[in-house]
């Protein structure tokens, strides 16, 4: 496997744009008046209790504060096909709390890093392309059109995730040995628990269930395709 030239690659580019982005979401753009920031002002109203500085620190260390960043960053198909084309990638880049993105990018690291290593920088961010726009056009309508579902904004960078998921799964069933060769164990027990975790066991629904298996399977024909088309070559 090739080693990366350098350390800022496309993957930590994606990583590093990742945290400013939920920094700005929480602190920036006028976050008292982000839909998540109302969401909470009314949750306390509802229980009438004072939504104090000290509460809005504490939301603000779990991540569920402002909003506006996110709302305009993330992904909404109806909002995508009135020409707000942005959010079919920038999506990538929106976080819900502070264990939505760090799990995320924990994965991120490992697996995105490891297939940029394996087909270099450039295809990586076809793949990128190909991939996320795929799942996000797929997942939504399954989810919306097909499902009958409400149109919400999405949020988090998963999708791709699992589609890398699905890529590094399809390597290893066509060359025997090379999850266990290619993977610390930490890593690989990370990214079987990341991959089951989010997609069944932590706040699991519809709408994460079928983009994170779209995902797995997009990564795995995709993968399936190119190892045949340069196994001809």
């Amino acid at each position: 496997m090739k080693k990366l030239k350098s350390k800022l690659t496309f993957t930590n580019i994606i990583v590093i744009l990742a945290i400013v982005i939920y920094l700005l979401n929480l602190f920036a753009f006028s976050p008292e008046t982000g839909p998540i920031a109302i969401a909470v002002k009314e949750q306390y109203k509802s229980r009438g209790e004072e939504l104090t500085s000290f509460s809005i620190m504490i939301a603000r260390i779990i991540g569920i504060w402002g909003g506006n960043v996110n709302a305009f960053l993330g992904f909404q198909i109806d909002k995508f096909l009135h020409g707000e084309i942005w959010r079919l990638y920038t999506v990538v880049l929106t976080h819900g709390h502070i264990a939505h993105i760090i799990m995320n990018l924990i994965a991120l690291l490992i697996a995105g890093n490891h297939i940029e290593k394996e087909y270099g920088t450039k295809k990586t961010i076809i793949f990128f392309l190909i991939l996320t726009a795929l799942n996000n056009i797929i997942t939504s309508i399954i989810y919306n059109y097909i499902l009958g579902n409400e149109h919400v904004i999405t949020y988090g960078a998963s999708g791709w995730i699992t589609a890398l998921l699905g890529m590094i799964l399809m390597k290893s069933i066509l060359h025997k040995g090379y999850y266990k060769k290619e993977f610390k164990g930490k890593e690989r027990f990370y990214l079987i628990l990341y991959f089951l975790s989010t997609t069944f066991f932590l706040d699991p629904n519809v709408f994460t269930m079928t983009a994170h298996l779209t995902g797995l399977v997009e990564g795995i024909v995709f993968i399936g395709i190119l190892e045949k088309i340069i196994n001809k070559k």
